[in-house]
Order: structure tokens, then C-alpha cells, then sequence
């Protein structure tokens, strides 16, 4: 299958890496019987749960994300495979009644092909667990294009279905800015893209893909959301779920808050109350809130030490302030 280059935008010229949508493991995984390919996807479920401490605390450290909700991450993951692979014993298609004597109408699924697959840094698990593992299940093979700011955990990932008996070059990773995502959106040899990002992207990855399509385009872009505070409402409780609406995963989700709306006037005590709670580095225990990634610079993890399971982040993330953390708020998954 033909290949394309991602180039420094600065000197067209220079390429940075040649890559190779892997068409020939697709067709040989396509042939594998559908029970076969969901038993591979419980595997990759039961190395992710079984790595899962270690590989919270790298995307702890390299996305910004506080302990619990970096565990939550991969547990997402977790249940992913498991909900994925029982689906490889439901019924895979459906039989209809034909206005044709003698003649049987029915359906089934036919994978795809090769998917491109851009996603972000804020669920850098959880996402390409649930775009990869159904796309693994209907026979297909992905090249997965992750954010700048989330590499290691994305590699994780693709090392742990790989340790699961996912077969080599099925899933294929693309790192770098917004050059590989373009070419992948374009490229001949993929069958559908999906993309998860913010909206004025998702319009240029859409447009991009179907003006050299057709192809199938999968969109879950950003969305707006608002808190409402009645008269009766318990500050309390407002305060945590303000905090946790507007700051959870350093306000870089599309369920986030942007704003709040009250029928009486309570928001001056609870933007006080919340001013008060602290923000810790995301790696501390009790730690509520943490920065967003680009509050430090993204780097590439270092090698692996002996023994370790995962990549490691090269440095340690650092505490923002709460104003720090509410103009990350802008930035949408």
C-alpha cells in the first residue's frame, strides 16, 4: 500500500517520517473467526487492568490528569474491552422479510478496511479504547494519530494490545502535529476516519476526508454546557459540583462548564467558596484539580527502564493556580 510523509511545515522539503497504512495484517486479521478476534480484546483488557496503577500515574504525569480520575481512565479502557468482546457473540447481523417469493433478505457486517484515527490528549486512554477495540472486533486495523501532548500514553495503550496478541503492524501509530492527522484524513488506503477534537477541526477533518472520499467520517467534537443554581440549593454541594464541572480533567472535556446561571445571587459565596479549594500537583493523593499538559512542555518519554511496564514521562507535572486552571477552560476536548 502507498505511503505518506510527514514534513516540517517550516522546510516542506524535510521530511520527518515516512509511514505505511498496513493493509496486509487487515485482510489476515479479517479472516480470523469474529470470537477469536473478541478473546484478543479481553486480553488487551485484562494487561491494561493489570498495569493499570502504572499506567494511571503516567497519565497523571503527562496529561495533567489527578490520580483518581487518571485510574478512571484506564478503567474505562478496562470495560471497554470487556463490553467489545461480548459482542463478538451477539448476533452480527438480521434477517428481513423479501416482497420476493422464495427469496431470503439478510444483513451482515464487513469491515472496512483501515481506519484513521485522530485523537486527544484528555482521555488518552479511555478514547482510542473505544474507537480501536470495535474497530478490532469488525476485522478492520488502525492508524492512530494521538495528540502532541499525550505520545507515551498513547504508546502504552498500543504496547498493551500488542502484549494482548494483537498482530504486528495491525495497529499502527503516527505521532507528530497537525501534518500526519491531514494526511491521514486524505489518504487513499483509509477506509473511515474518526476524529474526536474540537469543532472547527472536526469541520476540516470532515471536509477534507469526503472531498476525496467517499469515506465513512465518525465526528465527536466539543459541546457547551451550563450549571444552574436555584435559590434552595446547597452551597455545598454547589461548590463541588462547580469544581468538579469546570475544572475535572483541568476543564478539558466537552461535558465541562463554561458558565453558570442562578435565579437568586449565591454565585458570589460559591466563587469564594471555590477559591478556596487548592490546587495540588495532579500526582498528590487528595488533589482535586491539576494543570492542563501545556501548563509545562510536552516531552517524549524517556527509555524504559528495566523491568517497567510502561513509558514514563520525562517530567513530573507542576501545580497551577486556579485562574491557571479556569483559562485552560477554553480549550475544549
Amino acid at each position: 500500500m502507498a505511503t505518506f510523509d510527514s514534513v516540517n511545515p517550516a522546510r516542506p522539503s524535510e521530511v520527518i517520517g515516512t509511514y505505511r497504512v498496513q493493509g496486509a495484517a487487515q485482510r489476515r486479521w479479517a479472516r480470523v473467526p469474529i470470537p477469536a478476534r473478541a478473546g484478543v480484546i479481553v486480553k488487551a483488557g485484562e494487561v491494561l487492568l493489570a498495569g493499570k496503577a502504572e499506567l494511571a500515574e503516567l497519565v497523571s504525569r503527562e496529561c495533567g490528569k489527578i490520580l483518581i480520575e487518571a485510574g478512571g481512565d484506564v478503567q474505562e479502557a478496562v470495560d471497554m474491552a470487556n463490553f467489545v468482546a461480548g459482542q463478538g457473540r451477539a448476533a452480527w447481523g438480521e434477517t428481513v422479510p423479501s416482497e420476493l417469493g422464495s427469496k431470503l433478505c439478510w444483513t451482515t457486517r464487513a469491515p472496512v478496511g483501515v481506519i484513521g484515527m485522530i485523537t486527544p490528549w484528555n482521555f488518552p486512554v479511555a478514547i482510542p479504547s473505544w474507537k480501536i477495540f470495535p474497530a478490532l472486533l469488525a476485522g478492520n486495523g488502525v492508524v492512530l494519530k494521538p495528540s502532541e501532548h499525550a505520545p507515551a500514553c498513547a504508546e502504552a495503550f498500543v504496547a498493551a494490545c500488542s502484549e494482548a496478541g494483537v498482530p504486528e503492524g495491525l495497529i499502527q501509530l503516527v505521532h507528530g502535529y497537525a501534518e500526519p492527522a491531514a494526511a491521514l484524513a486524505v489518504h487513499p488506503g483509509v477506509g473511515a476516519v474518526s476524529f474526536t477534537g474540537s469543532v472547527p477541526t472536526g469541520r476540516k477533518v470532515a471536509a477534507a476526508a469526503m472531498e476525496t472520499g467517499p469515506r465513512l467520517v465518525s465526528l465527536e467534537l466539543g459541546g457547551k454546557n451550563a450549571m444552574v443554581v436555584r435559590p434552595d440549593a446547597d452551597l455545598d454541594l454547589v461548590v463541588d459540583g462547580a469544581i468538579f464541572g469546570a475544572f475535572g480533567t483541568s476543564g478539558q472535556r466537552c461535558t465541562s462548564w463554561p458558565a453558570s446561571s442562578s435565579s437568586a445571587s449565591p454565585s458570589g459565596p460559591t466563587i469564594s467558596a471555590s477559591a478556596t479549594r487548592p490546587t495540588r500537583p495532579p500526582t498528590s493523593a487528595p488533589s482535586s484539580t491539576g494543570p492542563p499538559p501545556s501548563a509545562s512542555p510536552a516531552w517524549w518519554p524517556a527509555p524504559l527502564p528495566k523491568g517497567r511496564r510502561w513509558p514514563a514521562a520525562a517530567t513530573s507535572a507542576t501545580p497551577c493556580s486556579a485562574a491557571t486552571a479556569a483559562r485552560s477552560s477554553s480549550r475544549r476536548c
